[in-house]
């Protein structure tokens, strides 16, 4: 779909990528592109890489004092890592939408 216009995006197919350059909306309808099982895999390692990410997360701050994170760079980072969370398993469930479909 192009368009001079940015698209209402609840009335967007869910699995759709949509990119704006210049006052040129390109929407591209990704479902039939995309190998779905792959994805939900890639998708679920990421999410696995995470928790293990949060565990050592949780012991940089513990050992010998030279190697251990200030408690401000362990909320940092525990944060990014909540919001990556989330983001992944937003992507999740648009797979598993499109699956049923």
């Amino acid at each position: 779909i192009f368009s001079d216009e940015k698209p209402n995006l609840a009335e967007l197919p869910v699995g759709s990528a949509i990119n704006s350059h210049e006052g040129l909306t390109i929407v591209v309808h990704l479902q039939d592109a995309l190998d779905l099982d792959k994805e939900m895999k890639k998708i679920k390692e990421k999410i696995e890489k995470n928790a293990r990410d949060v565990k050592k997360l949780e012991k940089a701050g513990k050992g010998k004092f030279q190697y251990r994170m200030k408690p401000e760079e362990i909320e940092s980072a525990r944060g990014k890592l909540a919001e990556e969370l989330e983001a992944l398993e937003r992507q999740l469930e648009v797979i598993k939408q499109l699956q049923q479909k």
